[in-house]
């Protein structure tokens, strides 16, 4: 993970390079209903092949290998360990911290590549800023902190509680 678009800029990164760079999000910027899209990180995200063509990327390559001892997933450092599908951080999509003491969901509609200490939510036929508003209420809160998933003091937020919530969404006209 890259901090600040002044390290970014010393990397000296090529246009190829350059794609690898994602806007990376955490819960500073990614609050109750709206996220904030100036992000403070990036993160260099690639898929497993890159291992094989990292020669193609000498300025990535060159920054990663400062942390050979630090990256150890079998991908490392070149690749990330079960990188999740690129679309589920492009486009309009409602994200949430897993583990929260109230739920905390956020509407985004810009690149937001997170880690997976957050749920993802991209439904295809539902208007996501009223649903945005709808899973931020206190009768969801209710809801998950009596039916859903608990673990200590907090609201585990997954696919499994949320499909559950008892949520009519009107009929587009």
């Amino acid at each position: 993970m890259l901090s600040k678009k002044e390290e970014l800029k010393k990397l000296n990164l090529t246009e190829k390079e350059l794609q690898l760079i994602k806007p990376y999000y955490t819960s500073s910027e990614l609050t109750r209903y709206y996220g904030n899209p100036n992000n403070n990180f990036y993160i260099i995200y690639t898929k497993s092949d890159i291992n094989r063509n990292i020669s193609e990327y000498p300025n990535i390559k060159k920054h990663l290998d400062k942390f050979k001892e630090i990256i150890t997933s079998d991908f490392g450092p070149y690749g990330l360990h079960r990188s999740r599908k690129e679309e589920f951080f492009e486009g309009e999509k409602i994200i949430s911290l897993r583990k929260t003491k109230e739920p905390t969901f956020t509407y985004v509609d810009f690149p937001c590549y997170v880690s997976q200490s957050f749920f993802v939510i991209k439904p295809r036929d539902v208007n996501l800023k009223l649903l945005t508003g709808i899973l931020n209420s206190k009768v969801v809160y209710f809801w998950l902190k009596n039916k859903g998933k608990i673990q200590g003091n907090n609201l585990q937020i997954d696919k499994e509680p949320l499909i559950n919530i008892p949520i009519k969404i009107p009929e587009k006209k």
